[in-house]
């Protein structure tokens, strides 16, 4: 990734993920000129995978919805950060799969899905992960959110509710009724809405999952970047963390 950095003395940073040691350099600038780094190479301190633990990255954005980047970009940010594996989850398109698949394969480190986030305008948005298919987002009744999930997991997808409690139309309208949809996964904690699970429309979230799970409903939480280009993401980005055996 290209930097510009003006006259003056700076400490630059590079981080992966919670695996790998950080390594700070610093460095003067004099003039306007290109600045010559070292080989830059992060200790790994441990390794997840080999505990059968697989990062994940389920919620981002490309330039075929609101997304900052191409999708092929966006691999390579799920690349250079260690995602184990990455889905892509335009709104209402999957134009995008193709190139983000295509760029998993070629690299192959990052496993790649297609996807998209089924998003309406005021009873909610879902995340079909692992479908080459835009779904109806136009629901007008509880029963119509029921159909597309149901039609979504028929075609094997994974279905997820995303930032359930966020205002404006995108939280969900039925939260009241989670059970009755049949959903996989609850991102209780998502990036864009707030940078801690604990603050804001997440730590709401996270109030109402435990509130299910006191009434013995239990519903795998996920959390999600929710990442909609380069510029606003930073290491402190949840990750959902999967387990295999």
């Amino acid at each position: 990734f290209d930097i510009s950095l003006g006259k003056g003395e700076y400490k630059l940073t590079f981080v992966k993920d919670s695996q790998y040691l950080p390594a700070t350099y610093e460095v003067i600038v004099e003039k306007d000129s290109e600045l010559s780094l070292p080989d830059i190479r992060l200790e790994k301190s441990f390794d997840l995978a080999s505990l059968g633990y697989h990062t994940a990255e389920l919620h981002q954005h490309s330039t075929y919805s609101d997304g900052k980047n191409e999708p092929s970009d966006m691999y390579l940010y799920n690349h250079v950060s260690a995602v184990g594996f990455a889905a892509l989850s335009d709104h209402n398109s999957v134009s995008g799969n193709g190139e983000f698949v295509a760029s998993g394969e070629v690299l192959g480190s990052t496993v790649t899905i297609g996807g998209v986030e089924i998003s309406s305008s005021d009873k909610g948005h879902i995340n079909a992960l692992g479908t080459t298919t835009a779904y109806n987002s136009v629901f007008g009744s509880a029963d119509d959110v029921k159909a597309v999930v149901a039609q979504a997991k028929a075609d094997g997808a994974y279905v997820q509710i995303n930032h359930p409690a966020r205002g404006g139309g995108k939280g969900f309208a039925y939260i009241d009724r989670l059970p009755e949809f049949g959903f996989d996964g609850y991102e209780l904690w998502n990036g864009r809405n707030a940078p801690s699970p604990l603050s804001g429309t997440n730590l709401a979230a996270k109030q109402i999952w435990f509130d299910y799970l006191d009434k013995g409903f239990y519903i795998p939480a996920t959390a999600g970047a929710d990442n909609h280009g380069f510029a606003e993401q930073n290491i402190d980005m949840p990750r959902t963390y999967v387990y295999t055996s």
